[in-house]
């Protein structure tokens, strides 16, 4: 018997341990070692709602971080087309060049959480120079939107930490069940010893494991980069920071162009 580990999927470890509570319960001879292998399917079930649930959390807040993206860069556009107007159509305008040093389309490619930290003087520069009526209500509009922003990066890292969490769970059931399949399987090695069975009888308790692919597992920076677009500008630069910096050149590249 193969020990379950990384590369084993959490559906395919579970169907594993129903294939071996359904054996000792068919043998009849081993019904009593089929019932700790049914509270380990009961935590499985447990485990497996709660992941769906932290899945679902997880694409609620990365649409509501997507909206909220959205709504700024719709707000930054017209804002920088009223305060362009002001200032004589002029992009080197002292006050033009201040909001926006560099073009307002490279800004709003950003994904939020850079594109909020490339704005978070605007407020102050509001505040200090003269702005037409028109242009300052746009402005305000734009300021009103980082907060929502600021929220939803929040609640997002705090669903993603829920990922983190769950992976732990997971990971310590699947310990759990190793040490259950183990003793199971002493168990029956120790009843065929004892009624002269073939050696490999515990074997048949427990389903062939597949022998993975012969291909090499793509990297987390070759699935990062296998992402549309517009998923990449939702992911954390503090995440995107973590990649090797090839991975990173190629994101900034993508989204720039």
């Amino acid at each position: 018997m193969e020990l379950f580990n990384d590369g084993n999927g959490w559906q395919s470890m579970h169907d594993d341990l129903l294939f071996t509570a359904a054996m000792l319960r068919a043998s009849e001879a081993h019904v009593d070692l089929a019932k700790p292998i049914d509270g380990l399917l009961v935590k499985w079930d447990a485990l497996d709602a709660e992941g769906t649930k932290v899945d679902r959390e997880v694409v609620k807040a990365n649409a509501r971080v997507a909206w909220v993206n959205l709504e700024l860069d719709a707000r930054t556009t017209r804002c920088a087309s009223q305060l362009l107007t002001d200032c004589n159509n002029e992009r080197g305008h002292p006050t033009f060049k201040r909001f926006f040093p560099t073009a307002p389309g490279e800004l709003i490619r950003l994904g939020l959480e850079s594109q909020l930290k490339a704005m978070e003087r605007f407020p102050t520069l509001a505040d200090e120079l003269p702005l037409s009526k028109a242009s300052a209500a746009a402005m305000k509009a734009v300021v009103e939107v980082f907060d929502a922003g600021r929220e939803a990066l929040a609640a997002r890292a705090e669903v993603v930490q829920g990922t983190t969490r769950m992976s732990v769970k997971q990971a310590a059931w699947r310990d759990e069940a190793n040490k259950l399949r183990r003793a199971t399987e002493t168990a029956l090695d120790d009843h065929a010893n004892k009624h002269g069975l073939p050696r490999d009888y515990a074997a048949g308790f427990f389903p062939s494991q597949k022998k993975p692919a012969k291909k090499t597992a793509p990297t987390e920076a070759e699935r990062v980069l296998a992402l549309p677009d517009a998923v990449l500008r939702l992911l954390p630069g503090t995440y995107i920071a973590t990649l090797p910096a090839d991975a990173q050149a190629t994101i900034r590249t993508r989204l720039a162009g």
